[in-house]
């Protein structure tokens, strides 16, 4: 499960000027701990073929 700590509207919306294609959001979450570990052992055994 992810937990988002930190969610941001940027773009020309962030300014008041609504444009549909120029909306981004950003955030940062915490990733679970099992799903971290996979992640990262995926991840290193790709780099050794």
């Amino acid at each position: 499960m992810e937990i988002p700590i930190f969610v941001v509207i940027s773009g020309s919306d962030l300014y008041g000027i609504p444009n549909p294609s120029d909306v981004y959001i950003r955030g940062v979450h915490i990733l679970d701990r099992e799903l971290f570990i996979k992640n990262c052992l995926y991840k290193s055994k790709e780099g050794r073929s």
